[in-house]
């Protein structure tokens, strides 16, 4: 069976696979899920909706709670404060100052929620006290209105009464105002009325993010608040009145039919027995889930739509590259091979397989050859760079010179040729490229001694090198280079005497070799393209020329190709601050003896 489908598979274009397992395992599956998932979806959504309508009716009925308990709170800091009493017992004690004064203070009160209140306290001798200006045949009507004859049957009452329009001459807004009695405290005998009001819209904007038609009404289902104003005072319908079921504070009803139908969200205001009612058509909530529906169907059918695009786009464009790498991949089927690898997969595969195996013994030839080459190159630019400071064929004569100069007398200058046939000696190649650390100190040396014999005692040299390290492997020739530079373009062009410190330490497995001068330093351009020629960029360095790459650029190249690039040169300077270069080598052992013996 396994054979077959095999034999199958390799009949069958990778094209049409991928087109068939795709819409196999992900569209087929996706439309499935979709189908079961829209059910239990929309009775979800339709849950969440008349939850949030609930907690956001709620929110409301809360902040007119929080509204209606400050109200509560001003009206009683008004009925008991000793001027408001003074005021009722005996006004002839008080000036029109003090009256004024306690208008503002008592009576102007401003609540936390910013909204502005209207106060009235009237006595039962036709005086009346406000916060704002009001007429005051106003009086009359006030001790004359329904509410105030109930007050005066139930002096312990509180009272919510609701206006069409304000007292106040200026605002003739509807407002919802708390009335009660003012008492003597002592006797409680009644000494006159207390009329906190607020604005009907200051209550509504509680009520303003609520969807749909939002009243507030009374006990007696009297509209006193909201969205339509030309309801106010009227009472709500009876298709509406749920709000006869006083054993529940909130709840939520469907009442109506057809196009008629409507969601019904009820909150009571536990404090003044006043009923937040929110009327939502049916339709227009549930006409976001048919509306999301028809959107889920929509996008579903476009992300169909484009599995199908995607899938032949990809199936395309794997399949025809491959088949191109065949065709060209085939014209080579006459080669030797000697690894080949299992041939198996879909045709297109199978046929690149084969002639893989074909390709591979050529690609291990060619492999090797290039790396040989490599290696030949990399070797044959290590000897160039060593080559540019081996001056071999100069050593025997400056020798014969030296031996002369001995012999006439000349001993400066036969100090002097000896300290540079040193220094030529140890450049010479003979059978390894590498020193130990002391050998290139011991050149060092002799080349300084030739540098006091030409500046005297202006040059110092000091060498901190621990006994330890005179052992460890380095690359021939690479401390004299940056030495020289130092006293060249460093120490002859400073005043005063010159001092070069050669430093060696090993941190954590690498070899640091520090050389320090007090010379006048590189400014910061000059520093910048040094740098630039130790860059990696090999062909940035090039661009200099040999010259400018005998001194630090050669010795670092030598090192990065004897150890890699995590090796090498770095220097630091600063104008008229000396220069310092640091070497890191890796810490190995070199090879034993030592140089420089005449």
């Amino acid at each position: 069976m396994n054979i077959r489908l095999g034999i199958l598979s390799r009949k069958i274009s990778i094209r049409n696979q991928i087109i068939f397992l795709i819409t196999l395992i992900l569209i087929l599956p996706f439309l499935f899920t979709f189908y079961f998932l829209d059910k239990p979806l929309e009775k979800t959504i339709k849950t969440k909706i008349g939850t949030s309508a609930q907690e956001a009716l709620t929110l409301a009925g809360r902040n007119i709670e929080y509204a209606t308990e400050e109200m509560f709170a001003a009206s009683n800091e008004i009925v008991q404060s000793p001027r408001v009493l003074q005021l009722l017992q005996e006004p002839e004690a008080l000036t029109p100052y003090d009256v004024y004064v306690l208008q503002h203070t008592e009576l102007n009160k401003v609540s936390r929620s910013n909204h502005t209140s209207y106060v009235a306290v009237l006595d039962y001798n036709g005086g009346m006290t406000t916060s704002r200006y009001t007429d005051p045949r106003v009086y009359a009507d006030i001790m004359r209105s329904d509410w105030m004859a109930r007050l005066n049957e139930s002096p312990d009452l509180l009272l919510w009464v609701y206006r069409s329009s304000n007292y106040s001459f200026a605002d003739k807004r509807p407002t919802i105002s708390l009335a009660q009695i003012i008492r003597e405290p002592q006797t409680h005998r009644k000494l006159g009325v207390l009329l906190y009001s607020k604005a009907e819209e200051d209550v509504y904007s509680y009520m303003t993010g609520l969807e749909g038609e939002v009243y507030l009404t009374d006990a007696s289902g009297t509209i006193i608040s909201g969205g339509d104003k030309t309801k106010l005072g009227s009472n709500l319908p009876n298709a509406y009145a749920i709000m006869d079921r006083q054993d529940v504070s909130r709840g939520q009803a469907t009442v109506g039919e057809g196009a008629d139908k409507k969601i019904i969200n009820y909150y009571r205001v536990s404090q003044t027995g006043w009923t937040i009612v929110q009327i939502i058509p049916y339709n227009t909530v549930f006409k976001e889930i048919y509306d999301l529906r028809k959107s889920n169907f929509a996008v579903s059918g476009v992300i169909v739509a484009l599995f199908v695009l995607l899938t032949v786009a990809i199936a395309n464009g794997i399949s025809r590259p491959l088949v191109v790498m065949v065709k060209k991949m085939t014209s080579m089927e006459n080669n030797q091979f000697n690894s080949p690898i299992t041939v198996n997969g879909p045709k297109e595969i199978s046929v690149l397989q084969m002639t893989y195996n074909q390709m591979l013994g050529q690609l291990k030839d060619l492999l090797h050859r290039v790396k040989d080459e490599y290696k030949q190159k990399e070797e044959m630019r290590f000897r160039a760079l060593q080559a540019q400071i081996n001056p071999h064929f100069l050593l025997n004569t400056l020798n014969n010179i030296k031996w002369t100069a001995y012999i006439r007398g000349e001993k400066e200058v036969g100090q002097m040729l000896s300290s540079l046939a040193g220094l030529m000696e140890g450049s010479i190649v003979r059978e390894s490229s590498m020193n130990t650390l002391g050998e290139e100190v011991e050149y060092v040396r002799n080349y300084v001694t030739l540098m006091k014999l030409k500046s005297g005692e202006k040059l110092q040299a000091v060498f901190d090198v621990p006994d330890e390290l005179l052992q460890a492997e380095t690359i021939k020739f690479m401390l004299q280079p940056i030495v020289e530079n130092s006293i060249e373009h460093g120490l002859e062009k400073a005043p005063g005497k010159g001092r070069i410190e050669i430093k060696a330490t090993q941190e954590a497995g690498l070899l640091v070799l520090t050389v320090m001068d007090n010379g006048v330093g590189i400014d910061e351009r000059r520093l910048e393209e040094v740098r630039w020629w130790l860059s990696e960029d090999e062909k940035k360095a090039d661009l200099e020329g040999t010259a400018k790459r005998i001194g630090l650029s050669n010795v670092h190249d030598r090192i990065r190709l004897q150890y890699g690039d995590g090796f090498g040169l770095s220097i630091d300077s600063a104008a008229g601050e000396g220069t310092t270069v640091v070497y890191r080598l890796p810490l190995l052992d070199g090879k034993e003896g030592t140089y420089g013996a005449d």
